[in-house]
């Protein structure tokens, strides 16, 4: 009966260690920052860029807070999606998981002009545009 209650035991050691082990590592790999650049500021470069670039958005406000939500899929490993919304405006920063990324922001703005943004950030604060439209 010992050597029953041993083997059990090692078989549920060996069952759960790998999945404790992918849950720290997802965990870890998680981060609140992509390689010390705050995921805010991928979102806060594209913001002021959007804002600085076109003449119809001059007067919207940027919100003083945001809400976060970790948008990447359970099991998702290799890039992340964490989201930001408030007041009219939702912006998601999907980033690769891997050392000095670019990230993708996409910017989504609902009010007295409302559009939609797509570009890249680089951790310098470089901006690219992929698309711009006024949605009316």
């Amino acid at each position: 009966m010992n050597k029953l209650r041993k083997l059990m035991l090692v078989l549920i050691i060996a069952a759960v260690f790998p999945t404790a082990t992918v849950l720290a590592w997802q965990s870890r790999n998680t981060p609140t920052n992509v390689d010390g650049w705050a995921h805010e500021s991928y979102r806060d470069a594209a913001v002021d860029y959007v804002l600085l670039t076109y003449e119809e958005l001059i007067g919207l406000q940027i919100p003083s807070s945001w809400e976060t939500l970790n948008l990447t899929p359970w099991g998702w490993y290799g890039s992340s999606i964490i989201q930001y919304a408030s007041d009219g405006w939702t912006v998601k920063v999907t980033y690769p998981v891997v050392p000095n990324p670019i990230c993708t922001v996409e910017i989504e703005y609902t009010g007295e002009v409302s559009f939609h943004w797509k570009g890249t950030v680089d951790q310098d604060g470089n901006v690219v545009e992929m698309d711009f439209a006024v949605v009316q």
